[in-house]
């Protein structure tokens, strides 16, 4: 299926993703207290109307196709946006939406940082040992002309 292509209506399976959702909304350090309400109010509301839509939460086993879900939405939110900067009230529409791009950046940096883990951090070697002075009393050589 396309961007352009419906998903079936969803089936009620899985686990209900709000409430984690709100669990880690709330947890989150990077986010200020602001940023927290703004995403709990928005989840909260957009809760409410798939409850009232589907008669069910947004599941994770739905038997939808979450990356094309999302896109879709992506590409609605990109085109209310652009009609904003059209109309001239990009930005209010921006400050709108801004804890939701926020969340997007947490979300993909915990998710780079889950993929790809720091590796321990090794002490190097000292080239030279305390003092500064060679380990060996000889001269390093010295190319030509030096």
């Amino acid at each position: 299926m396309s961007a352009g292509t419906p998903e079936p209506p969803p089936v009620a399976r899985g686990e209900s993703v709000t409430p984690k959702l709100l669990a880690w909304i709330a947890s989150n350090e990077r986010f200020d207290a602001d940023t927290k309400a703004a995403l709990k109010s928005l989840v909260e509301q957009r809760h409410a109307y798939g409850m009232a839509k589907y008669g069910q939460p947004l599941m994770t086993l739905d038997g939808r196709n979450t990356s094309i879900d999302a896109k879709q939405e992506a590409g609605d939110l990109l085109q209310y946006v652009f009609k904003a900067c059209l109309t001239g009230c990009a930005h209010a529409v921006l400050d709108e939406v801004q804890p939701v791009i926020r969340a997007l950046q947490v979300l993909r940096a915990e998710e780079h940082e889950r993929l790809h883990p720091r590796a321990p951090q090794v002490e190097l070697p000292r080239l030279l040992p305390a003092g500064g002075r060679p380990l060996h009393d000889e001269e390093p050589p010295r190319l030509r002309g030096s």
